[in-house]
């Protein structure tokens, strides 16, 4: 009802308010004018800057170019410290929200939701800018495996100056902007989707056994270094992971069903260890017995360095357990779709339409004050969420 429609008829209609009717010889075609309607857009709160002013000012600026695209949408921004992707979805099912950023691990998690997911529209993918080393095309091989070039040309880029108060210089490192490390991206080059990262955290003859264990394909010697994972709807750091094992650990008998699998079959894996673990966490004493990380790849070009995080991307020597290690990136996973801007059903199509190319021009003309907080720095329209969003998950997921 705050949409368009057309009304087709053999006989005359009744005038409706709020409606144009038109009438001729063979038909009566009733428009419904469109309504005015404010919508409710939830967004994680910036990781930088003064909140509330980014808040006022992303909503006047939205507002104003839905006025110029001559919509008759309004957006009221709220901003939350939730960053559970599935109380979002929540939200958005109960119309307690009209629109939020969700990420594809979450979506995909409620695959076998289907009355669920039929309630909303996935409309807008998010845009976030190509990583140095990376290759946008590459996908798991058997042999001459891409994934394993980007990760190395990757640490080359990461180690060229040691995690440390250097990076944050403009001039000499690898110069914050007050969101993420400009050196490590092509800055007007933007992608659509993320990977995953796995990297070791091992001393060098360790780190050979690991790398040993993964050409061989060998299961078992591998998960027995222990594993660092995500929570199980985390896309770089426990969906994307589990995929490549599937494509990867195939020889007969020894083939790679799920990580629940090894959790739970302890006489099958007597040795493994998997538990969550952050990768920024590995210098932790109670992540010692860890050699393995999932990671959001490049989640170092965003964590700013402080005494705090002294050790999230360095080795502690003064840790025991960690002494004489050092940091590899054995490979990068295949693609998933970045965060997916979602509408609910209670969102018109002309409405959603209009909000969405509000957004991409405020991108488009950097006045977005938002986004780069988050990591957004551009979007598109999803025009068909089969071929661009579910294709893509199924390509890479197999499921």
């Amino acid at each position: 009802m705050n949409h368009l429609f057309k009304k087709i008829a053999l006989t005359s209609a009744p005038i409706i308010s709020g409606a144009f009717v038109f009438v001729s010889c063979e038909q009566t075609v009733v428009v419904q004018e469109e309504q005015e309607k404010t919508y409710k857009l939830f967004l994680t709160t910036p990781e930088w800057g003064d909140v509330e002013n980014i808040k006022t000012t992303l909503q006047q600026q939205l507002n104003n170019k839905l006025v110029e695209l001559k919509s008759k949408a309004k957006v009221e921004i709220k901003f939350t410290n939730d960053t559970d992707y599935a109380t979002l979805k929540e939200n958005l099912n109960k119309q307690e929200a009209d629109f939020a950023f969700i990420s594809s691990g979450s979506i995909y998690d409620g695959r076998n939701q289907k009355q669920d997911l039929d309630k909303l529209n996935l409309k807008l993918q998010s845009l976030t800018r190509k990583l140095k080393g990376s290759d946008p095309e590459a996908k798991y091989q058997e042999n001459n495996n891409p994934l394993f070039a980007s990760a190395s040309n990757q640490e080359t880029y990461f180690k060229a100056i040691p995690w440390s108060e250097q990076w944050n210089d403009k001039a000499n490192g690898n110069s914050w902007n007050g969101a993420i490390y400009t050196n490590f991206y092509e800055m007007n080059n933007y992608v659509p989707y993320q990977r995953g990262l796995i990297a070791i955290v091992a001393n060098e003859q360790m780190t050979q056994d690991i790398i040993q264990a993964w050409n061989n394909k060998d299961l078992a010697s591998f998960i027995k270094f222990g594993i660092g994972i995500g929570k199980s709807d985390s896309g770089s750091k426990y969906l994307l992971p589990q995929a490549l094992f599937k494509k990867h650990f195939n020889k007969a008998g020894q083939e790679f069903l799920s990580f629940d699998e090894i959790r739970t079959n302890t006489k099958k894996y007597p040795q493994a260890t998997l538990k969550q673990a952050k990768f920024t966490e590995s210098q932790l004493e109670k992540n010692n017995d860890l050699h393995i990380f999932f990671a959001n790849e490049g989640e170092y070009t965003w964590t700013k360095f402080k005494d705090s995080k002294q050790y999230a991307f360095a080795v502690n020597n003064s840790n025991p357990g960690r002494t004489g290690q050092k940091i590899t990136f054995l490979t990068v996973t295949d693609v998933l779709p970045y965060n997916i801007g979602v509408f609910s059903k209670n969102v018109s199509d002309k409405h959603a339409n209009d909000i969405s190319e509000a957004l991409i021009k405020l991108a488009s003309e950097n006045k977005d004050p938002w986004g780069p907080s988050v990591g957004f720095n551009s979007y598109k329209i999803i025009n068909d969420s089969k071929t661009e969003f579910w294709d893509v998950v199924k390509n890479t997921l197999g499921e």
